[in-house]
């Protein structure tokens, strides 16, 4: 059957172990409108059109909604949707620790500000068109941390935004795993950037005052240049490229680091500079069934 909770405005509501099914790509899940504070927590979604819904949910200060919980056993099933979440208008809202399988979008966030997605598996087995793991378009001061993106037309998308931080995020197996355009105040800082078809990152038009640091970009573009920059003002500092012997077999290096740049494509002309020549990774790789 298809279940639709649409919530009440009643502040601190809880919305635990519910399962909700369907096959109607219309319709949402769980549907929260207004309300200040909300918790929703080990509930199973599946096969309908947008999973979990926000608009409107602003946390008072010193207090945040939470989709999912401080550790795995707390977090939300949610599969097999056309969005997983979509996040429109809310301010200090925490999305941790849930487990995002074959939705064709799985996080959306438009017009928010104050957001940790933190510590969720956002896995596909069906590449299609469009799809994307995390879509951060306006709103501002988002941490996109230790999430691990596999099999996404494209990972993370960051567009028309300020004051963002990528860090510690796995990104496996998909088309572009970073792209950014027309945003400001960007960190991207050790990720690990894997097997992707196109490129570990790629920053766009209009993108300012952004630093790319610490990265390991390890296989991406099918052999091509392994990161992109068309804009202008950015950094790309201490990365770790699994290329660069090959691109540079009489390069040198002083105190782990190369003697010459690793040099990006784009208009922008940019390299990393002070590109690392070693590092010890593990990657936290999930088997899934396609």
């Amino acid at each position: 059957i298809s279940v639709t909770t649409s919530i009440p405005d009643v502040a601190n509501t809880c919305i635990i172990e519910n399962v909700i099914t369907g096959s109607n790509s219309m319709s949402n899940g769980i549907d929260i409108n207004g309300i200040p504070t909300v918790t929703v927590q080990k509930n199973t979604i599946s096969g309908i059109g947008t999973a979990i819904s926000l608009n409107g949910v602003t946390s008072p200060i010193g207090s945040a909604s939470l989709i999912g919980g401080a550790t795995s056993d707390l977090g939300n099933a949610i599969s097999s949707n056309s969005i997983a979440m979509n996040i429109q208008h809310c301010t200090r809202i925490t999305i941790a620790y849930n487990t995002f399988t074959d939705n064709d979008r799985a996080i959306y966030k438009y017009f928010s500000s104050d957001v940790h997605v933190e510590n969720n598996n956002i896995i596909t087995g069906t590449w299609s068109d469009g799809s994307y793991a995390i879509n951060d378009p306006d709103g501002g001061n988002v941490t996109i941390s230790g999430n691990y993106i596999y099999g996404y037309e494209t990972g993370i998308i960051i567009a028309s935004v300020a004051n963002v931080t990528v860090i510690n995020n796995t990104i496996d197996g998909c088309g572009t795993a970073i792209s950014c355009m027309d945003a400001d105040l960007i960190v991207i800082q050790e990720n690990i950037l894997v097997n992707n078809t196109g490129y570990g990152g790629l920053l766009d038009a209009g993108v300012t005052n952004t630093t790319v640091a610490g990265n390991q970009f390890l296989s991406n573009n099918n052999g091509g240049v392994q990161a992109a920059d068309n804009a202008t003002g950015n950094t790309w500092t201490g990365n770790y490229w699994s290329d660069f012997e090959a691109r540079y077999p009489d390069a040198t290096s002083t105190a782990g680091v190369w003697n010459v740049p690793y040099e990006l494509d784009g208009s922008a002309i940019s390299s990393d500079s002070t590109a690392i020549v070693s590092t010890t990774i593990t990657i936290p790789r999930i088997v899934i069934d396609t």
